[in-house]
């Protein structure tokens, strides 16, 4: 039986041709905010570093540091760095989303318990840190220390003796991740683990060679290089000949710094998933802007969606630049809201 990552790619992925673009380099966040400001006639006056004030004429309207913007408060900030506290607003608000504990990376025993309750586990630290320290798909006692050993490495405490992590249970879906801004989701992609389509002839090595060299082309994705050493090749031997039109998964990450891919779905999800996202956005006290991380059974019509993260500070950029599909002009819709206030 397929799963619904299998399903999502055979029907809406292969065949496809990736996004092309007229650069082989993606711009900055800095250049994405200060092209959209300079549209509406707002300038990006750079003051520290990374920290920049918007000015339309001699007047201060608004700022931002990287990808965060005075869009988000300080609350929200704090929120996305504690992912405990926003599973906490979250479900103040009566969002879904999947079952979780908080343990200490160095108490196993604790950790075991909740594996016994829940199965198969996605643990991850507690503060967010650009996909560092996550392993999926955790269900036996081996997998869970390796699991913890990961935060742990990931922290700033090597002792792990106050490091904490995320235990949830492991629900499989399509993860998707939509950019809300206001009251508006402007993008929605899917985030898929690298994989390959058979086409009865080529091997599964062969295969990823191919789709590894057809991933570099991309402006953003490109910069992250990607090592086929670390695909699943224990569970796919790369001499197999996979059938026509059979979708391989290659890799359980779905970051883009460890070979994920993205396809843009805005127009494929339906109300009550945008409805969501902007309700899960604005669980954190205000947070106006931000990426809400989502997970469906079915990203058309889905039976269940679950909100999984709230980030204000998540990269807009890679909406920009999808590897398939079209991109998204998230800095426009920033720099519109900004110049309203």
């Amino acid at each position: 039986m397929s799963s619904p990552v299998e399903e999502f790619i055979a029907e809406h992925v292969a065949g496809r041709e990736p996004a092309r673009y007229p650069s082989r380099s993606s711009e900055a966040p800095r250049a994405l905010l200060s092209r959209a400001g300079r549209r509406r006639n707002i300038h990006a006056k750079r003051m520290h570093h990374n920290q920049h004030v918007l000015m339309r004429g001699a007047r201060v309207i608004g700022g931002f540091d990287v990808t965060l913007t005075t869009l988000v408060s300080a609350e929200a900030l704090e929120a996305s760095k504690d992912r405990a506290l926003a599973k906490s607003y979250l479900e103040a608000e009566e969002i879904a989303t999947a079952p979780w504990t908080v343990v200490e990376a160095s108490d196993t025993a604790a950790g075991l318990r909740f594996l016994r309750e829940r199965g198969h586990l996605f643990v991850r630290p507690i503060t967010s840190g650009g996909g560092a320290g996550i392993t999926r798909r955790v269900g036996a006692e081996p997998e869970l220390q390796k699991a913890l050993g990961k935060v742990v490495d990931v922290s700033s405490d090597p002792a792990g003796l106050r490091i904490c992590a995320m235990l949830e249970q492991q629900i499989h879906g399509v993860d998707l991740r939509a950019y809300v801004v206001h009251e508006q989701v402007v993008s929605v992609m899917a985030r898929l683990p690298f994989f390959v389509v058979g086409d009865g002839k080529l091997s599964v090595e062969e295969l990823a060679q191919r789709a590894v060299t057809a991933r570099q082309e991309n402006p953003l994705l490109g910069r992250y290089g990607f090592d086929l050493s670390h695909v699943l090749e224990a569970n796919v031997p790369f001499s197999s000949v996979p059938a026509n039109a059979e979708v391989v998964l290659l890799s359980d990450e779905v970051n883009i710094r460890s070979g994920g891919l993205t396809v843009d779905v805005t127009a494929l999800v339906g109300n009550e998933l945008l409805h969501t996202a902007i309700e899960a956005c604005w669980a954190l006290p205000g947070a106006r802007a931000g990426a809400v991380d989502l997970r469906v059974d079915n990203v058309e019509n889905p039976e269940a969606i679950l909100v999984t993260d709230v980030n204000a500070e998540a990269s807009f950029t890679p909406h920009h630049y999808p590897w398939m599909g079209r991109g998204r002009p998230v800095a426009d819709a920033i720099m519109q809201t900004i110049s309203r206030r």
